[in-house]
């Protein structure tokens, strides 16, 4: 069974990338992200813990602690099923993190919401995750990223919640610019030598974004060009009735793939 030392409550964006590589330094273990999960494609155990039916053992084997999105938003639970964890609230300035995850994590052009993603039955199954645990934390209907000041709101009502429901000797408020020292007191371990990590910046996400959106866009057209060839072939072999016929399926295809609110539905 995997012993957890340590359970992440901060939203995503939040430095969590740099707290994960600190933990694995400080713990001398892995550290579950959302990194692990899409290595692990834990989409549907996630999924399933959302439903009310969550397989802690299996989803953190081998881990000592986890941090980041979806983890966070289940700290309660991991509270729970681990009573000896301490908690970690990694935050930072809202208006510093409206920025970040507009143009990261929850980016329309993003894997969370993207319609071209859908091409892949992965990510439509990612995508329909993501939108479980968002729920937890931008209500329902959700909270679009475009409104920024509820956007903002939710956020510092979640740090607040959290501030709230764990005990206070059991809970540490983070930044990544604290660095190491109130980490390790918290903790009670001694401080690395190495500098506090650094990782995951907004640029080097948005380069891994755009760089997931063109290979989705690319497969998606290379599908639209089949099916306008296969519509053609047909037309021209048979009757244009017949393929206005295809087209019209092809077109139903191709809306059941879309999501609705890409569709104007």
């Amino acid at each position: 069974m995997a012993e957890i030392a340590v359970i992440g409550a901060g939203c995503g964006r939040t430095g969590t990338a740099s707290l994960k590589a600190a933990l694995e330094i400080l713990l001398g273990g892995k550290c579950y992200h959302m990194f692990e999960l899409l290595q692990a494609e834990h989409e549907q155990l996630w999924i399933d813990a959302a439903g009310g039916k969550p397989d802690w053992d299996t989803i953190m084997k081998g881990f000592k602690a986890t941090v980041d999105f979806p983890g966070s938003v289940f700290y309660a639970d991991l509270m729970v099923k681990y009573p000896s964890a301490k908690v970690v609230l990694s935050v930072r300035s809202p208006e510093s993190w409206y920025k970040s995850v507009s143009e990261t994590i929850w980016n329309p052009s993003g894997m969370e919401h993207y319609w071209a993603f859908w091409i892949f039955p992965s990510s439509r199954l990612f995508q329909r995750m993501c939108k479980g645990w968002r729920a937890k934390i931008l209500g329902v209907p959700e909270i679009p990223i475009t409104d920024k000041e509820g956007i903002i709101q939710a956020f510092e009502a979640w740090n607040e919640k959290v501030k709230a429901t764990v005990p206070k000797d059991r809970l540490l408020v983070h930044e990544a610019k604290d660095g190491w020292e109130p980490l390790c007191k918290f903790l009670g371990l001694p401080v690395p030598s190495e500098p506090y990590p650094n990782v995951n910046d907004t640029a080097d996400f948005t380069k891994m974004m755009v760089a997931r959106r063109n290979e989705a866009l690319k497969y998606n057209a290379a599908l639209f060009a089949g099916i306008g060839g296969v519509v053609v072939l047909v037309s021209h072999k048979t009757c244009k009735h017949f393929g206005a016929l295809i087209a019209t399926v092809a077109a139903g295809c191709l809306a059941v793939m879309i999501p609705k609110k890409f569709r104007g539905a």
